[in-house]
Order: C-alpha cells, then sequence, then structure tokens
C-alpha cells in the first residue's frame, strides 16, 4: 500500500485518510477516514491531473477542494461589497 490513500478502479470509489495532515501537524493516526464514491470519467481526470501536476491524488483533490472554498469566499465578499455599494447610492439616491 504505502499510500494515505486507495483507489478501487472497478467501483470509482477513493479511500483516503487525507494525506494533508502532515500540512496541519497531524499524525497519520489523526486523519479522518472516509470513502467517496466517483464517477469513473472524474476519477480519471483526478489521475491525469494529480500526474500533470506532480503530486499524489490525494493532495490534488485537497487542493481543488481547498481552492473551491477560496473562490466561494472571495464570490461572498465581492457581493457584500456590490450590495453595499448598491445600498449607498440608493441612499444617496434619497437624500437628493
Amino acid at each position: 500500500m504505502g499510500h494515505a490513500w486507495d483507489i478501487y478502479p472497478t467501483s470509482g470509489t477513493i479511500s483516503g485518510c487525507g494525506g494533508f495532515g502532515h500540512k496541519f501537524g497531524m499524525s497519520k493516526s489523526d486523519h479522518p477516514s472516509f470513502h467517496v464514491r466517483v464517477p469513473p470519467d472524474l476519477l480519471k481526470r483526478i489521475k491525469l491531473a494529480s500526474v500533470e501536476n506532480g503530486r499524489s491524488m490525494t493532495v490534488e483533490i485537497l487542493a481543488r477542494l481547498e481552492r473551491s472554498f477560496v473562490a466561494e469566499d472571495q464570490d461572498r465578499e465581492r457581493a457584500v461589497r456590490l450590495l453595499a455599494e448598491a445600498l449607498s447610492l440608493l441612499d444617496r439616491g434619497n437624500k437628493e
């Protein structure tokens, strides 16, 4: 085995205890464990991306998850900023 994850190609399942724990100072025994069913075409895309980026599938998946949360946070911040600007414009219009 030797990895923090196993791939079951016939079922398209990724079983992991996360390879990310060392980044956060956790030992392997502290890692949460989970199983995810992945469609075969998505599994192929993950494998390809991990090879292209020179990282394990676990690290590839975690990097993509992290990016999705950052993008979501940035979208939320932008929406709040735009709403604040719109309210400010409306307030100015009501005072004139």
